[in-house]
């Protein structure tokens, strides 16, 4: 009857158990905000009043790189305007800046009529200038025509000599542009000869322009094209023989910007070389096609954060949130990479593992905060990994790091927009401090002292599954000198290093668990609160062996010890897990008899 009660007992309790102290591993979210002012930025920029709020996106293109003569009204006084390049000087400048009415700049100048307008000194030497035109060049501003005038005159230079007219000018007249060029091309014969051109298209109302002014010596010919299309051709015929083409000999007038003229501007430029009409106006790096080599070529802006580090080793990667901006046919390219060892920002390895933006509307959050995403990093991890399966717990890391691409729309016009972005990952936390190590038995036979230790079970499932003990031990309760990591049957006599497994936590030996031989983590409930294990000389011996445990302090008779456990868990190792570790237990004391 006792038997059958006993057996009741333990059948009704049994649940009570499981429910209560078998606990799942504890993994917590952690969720990293992912600064952008710490990324290493190329062809990117932040863009924002400093603070927290700032916006990632493709570095707007340096519209000055290599110019000729560079006008930029977006600092300063108008007159202390200079010329960026340093070629040319600025006689005189009057113009008023204005803040709401621009185009590509912060700020424009505003003309208004005969009373401003900018002087350039005349130069020798400069393109814009030059008596004698040999190398191909092209002048390009961005305006905005207010009250247009019968002959509103946006730049000129014109030198009058003995009832002659040299040099040219381009205005704006009915809506449309006219560029003339008088005398400017001379023959061997000593005659001048002019050529005007008259753009086919009219303005933009209410609209900002680009116009661009091609010279091009070589072909005897000047081309105008306006807002990306070419719009009027001019050229002297080769019948012609051209000696020069340029300003007259005698010309020292200056070169003059909106002399006559209601209207804003932004960036007055000039260059050498051939004008790009579809991408020269462009705030970033388009898609160019080469029809020479018919190939095509897309720019990336990217950036590269630091390597970071979680708190505990065997993180696991769980979801990235965004906020961004994504125009149509603009692209953005996310990738992570992790490691449970630390590695370099730069090095070729771990591997990066990509995560497809190419539908991000269908991670959209509905939120509050507008252009707010979702995208849970398990389908990226399968795909980078190569399985199917659903499993758990992929790529366990403690570094990562992040970097992004960005790519403008086609056209070059837009660029997608990173606001803030932040990292999800479950933090696995070491096991707690085992509880009720009490001292069972010792004694001292022929082969030395032994001791027999007896704790309760750490509640956590991947301790119970894949965990286990390690045993400390010294000659003082706060300084453990000694660690036993693994056990061995003394009837097996010494571990086969060959056909023995080698585990992260007990190398060759079997690892502590506390179970009694032949039992296995199903009777866990049974010694639930008796887990049991006994340590004498030849298991530290056997522990000796491990590299890690060299030079370990024996037992030996008229001597007082003290012993404390750990518990760790599955992810432990000795190299990348060496956290998953608990907190020592409360010391036991032992005293071997002298005799």
């Amino acid at each position: 009857m006792g038997s059958i009660s006993n057996s009741k007992i333990k059948i009704a309790f049994l649940p009570i158990v499981l429910f209560f102290f078998i606990l799942p591993i504890p993994f917590f979210s952690e969720t990293k905000v992912l600064p952008l002012g710490d990324l290493q930025k190329n062809g990117l920029e932040l863009s924002g009043k400093n603070g927290d709020n700032k916006t990632l996106k493709l570095q707007t293109r340096n519209r000055s790189l290599g110019a000729d003569l560079y006008l930029n009204f977006e600092s300063g006084n108008p007159s202390d305007l200079k010329d960026s390049s340093g070629n040319y000087k600025v006689l005189m400048s009057s113009y008023l800046p204005d803040s709401e009415n621009v185009f590509h700049s912060s700020r424009s100048a505003r003309f208004s009529g005969k009373r401003t307008g900018i002087k350039i000194a005349h130069s020798n030497s400069g393109l814009l200038t030059s008596k004698d035109l040999t190398k191909e060049f092209y002048i390009g501003f961005s305006f905005l025509p207010g009250t247009v005038e019968k002959d509103a005159t946006l730049i000129s230079k014109r030198y009058e000599t003995y009832g002659n007219s040299y040099g040219w000018d381009l205005k704006i007249a009915n809506d449309r542009l006219k560029a003339g060029f008088y005398s400017f091309f001379e023959t061997e014969e000593k005659r001048f000869l002019s050529l005007f051109l008259t753009s086919n298209t009219t303005l933009k109302k209410n609209q900002w322009n680009r116009v661009l002014l091609h010279f091009n010596p070589s072909e005897r010919e000047i081309v105008l094209y306006l807002n990306g299309k070419e719009s009027a051709r001019g050229a002297i015929p080769a019948n012609q023989n051209l000696t020069r083409i340029g300003f007259h000999p005698d010309d020292t007038t200056s070169f003059r910007i909106a002399s006559s003229y209601y209207g804003w501007m932004e960036n007055f430029s000039v260059f050498q070389g051939k004008p790009n009409p579809s991408s020269e106006d462009t705030s970033f790096p388009g898609q160019n096609f080469d029809p020479k080599t018919h190939t095509s070529e897309s720019k990336f802006g990217t950036g590269f954060s630091p390597v970071y580090k979680s708190k505990y080793s065997s993180s696991f990667l769980d979801e990235v949130q965004l906020k961004a901006v994504l125009p149509t046919s603009s692209a953005m390219e996310l990738y992570f990479r992790a490691s449970p060892t630390p590695f370099t920002p730069g090095s070729e390895t771990p591997t990066w593992i990509g995560v497809d933006l190419r539908k991000l509307e269908n991670y959209k959050v509905d939120s509050l905060e507008p252009d707010t995403y979702r995208i849970p990093l398990k389908s990226s991890l399968k795909k980078f990994l190569g399985i199917s399966e659903n499993k758990e717990d992929l790529l366990p890391f403690r570094y990562y790091q992040w970097r992004i691409k960005l790519k403008s729309d086609p056209s070059g016009n837009r660029t997608p927009e990173l606001k803030n972005i932040s990292l999800t990952f479950r933090e696995t936390d070491p096991p707690v401090r085992p509880l009720g190590l009490k001292v069972t038995e010792n004694s001292v036979d022929d082969n030395g002292p032994s001791v027999c230790l007896n704790w309760k079970s750490n509640p956590e499932r991947d301790v119970i599954n894949g965990g286990g003990y390690f045993i400390h031990y010294g000659i003082h309760p706060d300084r453990m000198v000694g660690i036993v990591r693994g056990t061995f049957a003394e009837s097996e006599g010494m571990p086969n290093k060959k056909n023995r497994p080698k585990h992260p936590a007990s190398d060759y030996l079997d690892p502590i668990t506390g179970l009694p031989p032949g039992k296995n983590t199903s009777h866990i409930q049974e010694y639930y609160n008796k887990l049991s294990t006994c340590i004498d000389n030849r298991i530290i011996s056997l522990n000796s062996e491990n590299l890690l445990e060299k030079n370990q302090l024996f037992l030996k008779k008229g001597t007082t010890y003290f012993f404390r456990i750990s518990a760790y868990n599955k992810f432990y190792h000795f190299q990348t897990g060496k956290d998953q570790v608990s907190a020592l237990s409360d010391p036991v004391e032992v005293y071997f008899l002298s005799e």
